[in-house]
This record gives structure tokens, sequence and C-alpha cells, in this order.
């Protein structure tokens, strides 16, 4: 159902992702500047979310002047964040109904938050430390490792475990920040800092 149906929240409530834009540095409905929700399969829901990124006049840029003029750096990692949506979707626990991947942009960060702890003995520390693969949903990875992504004509997923590690380093690379990776109650939320 989540790899070809064009509805699964239909059967599965929550199974879609909610993207969320605010003018301020925190949620607030009075600065809410764009709100949008991609449905379809995992693979629709991914490609909808990164278009959607890419395309976003509310993503900052850096404008770097020199002698031939200005040049706009993007403030993200698109790497990094699809990254970051790739296990958002994959590793989020399908058992907690009626609870989306919710995605807030705010000026300085970019919030991703999926429902479901870190699964079986993962921890912060042990993703940040580079720990062997554990896949809360095998069959989705399974699949993501056979689809290629439109941004780098790769696998969605390679099931080395090394996507984490790659988004560290894409943050580092523009933003010189690591990720921060927290669990609140039932979720984990991945923030990604811009460079600004």
């Amino acid at each position: 159902m989540l790899l070809f149906s064009s509805r699964p929240d239909q059967w599965i409530t929550g199974a879609y992702v909610d993207i969320v834009m605010y003018y301020e540095t925190e949620p607030d409905i009075n600065s809410q500047g764009d709100a949008k929700s991609f449905y379809g399969s995992i693979v629709q829901q991914i490609e909808q979310t990164m278009d959607y990124l890419k395309r976003s006049p509310f993503l900052p840029v850096r404008a770097i002047k020199n002698e031939l003029g200005r040049l706009d750096k993007p403030a993200y990692s698109l790497l990094a964040l699809q990254e970051s949506i790739v296990n958002a979707v994959v590793h989020r626990d399908y058992s907690i109904q009626g609870s989306q991947i919710r995605i807030f942009l705010f000026p300085d960060r970019i919030e991703i938050s999926n429902p479901g702890r870190l699964h079986n003995s993962l921890t912060p520390d042990a993703l940040f430390a580079g720990c062997q693969p554990v896949r809360r949903n095998q069959m989705l990875a399974g699949f993501l490792r056979e689809y290629k992504s439109p941004l780098t004509n790769r696998s969605y997923m390679e099931g080395k475990g090394t996507g984490f590690l790659t988004m560290i380093r894409e943050c580092v690379r523009i933003s010189g920040r690591k990720p921060d990776l927290e669990m609140i109650g039932d979720s984990v939320k991945v923030t990604i800092w811009a460079d600004i």
C-alpha cells in the first residue's frame, strides 16, 4: 500500500507529509507563510517534498558578491535534506496512526519530525558515531535501495548505514553545524541549520 497506492493515508492515517513555513523562528499561526501536504506512495511523498524544497521561494539563500557580481548560494544541502526526508519516510513508525511527518521551515533552520522513537537500541550518539544500520521497515528500505533519486541518480538508500553520516557531512559543509537529533515524546526530530 505504501509503495504503490496513490493515497495510502486512506488506510494508514497519517501516511503523508506536511510542510509549514513560518516567517518567525518559532511555530505561530500568525507567522505562517505557506503550508502544503504531500500524499501518494512513499516515492511520491519524497519526490514531491524535494521538488517543493528545491523550488520554494521561502528557503533562504546566501548572497556572495565578487568582482563578477552576485552569486546566490543555497542555505541548505539538498542531499542532506533528501537524506533526512528519506529517513523520516522509511524509518517512521506506521503503527502510530493519525500522526504525519511534519516539516517546519523557519528562517534559520528546517525541522523534520516523524512518528516513532528511534527503534531497537539506537541512540542519537550511536547514529552520530556511524553505528550498524537498523531498519524499522525493511521492505520499504529494500524498495528504496532499488529506486533511483532524480537528485543524485543513485538509490535513495544504500543499506550500508552511511546515509546519516552523509547528512552530517553535508550539513557541516554548508552551514558549519551538525544537525540536531532529538527524541520528543513518540517522535524523532532532526534540525538542519541554514547557512545565513
